[in-house]
């Protein structure tokens, strides 16, 4: 009769538990997606971080030639 009871509970916390642990998943898989966006947004902040860097130093190399032809 033990094995019968503990059978029988093992099947009601097994269904008590089956969507939490659907919604568990589908919550993983979409938070996992969101943290592959966010590492592509940073990725992508850092190339356009570069880009400006880059951008505003040749604006400053071109002003100082444009001054010193001004001379």
């Amino acid at each position: 009769m033990g094995k019968k009871l503990s059978k029988e509970f093992e099947v009601f916390i097994g269904n008590r538990y089956k969507g939490h642990d659907e919604v568990m998943k589908k919550s993983d898989k979409w938070l996992s997606g969101k943290e592959r966006d966010l590492n592509k947004l940073e990725s992508e902040a850092e190339k356009f971080e570069a880009r400006m860097e880059s951008l505003a130093n040749e604006a400053e190399r071109w002003m100082k030639q444009e001054k010193k032809s001004e001379k």
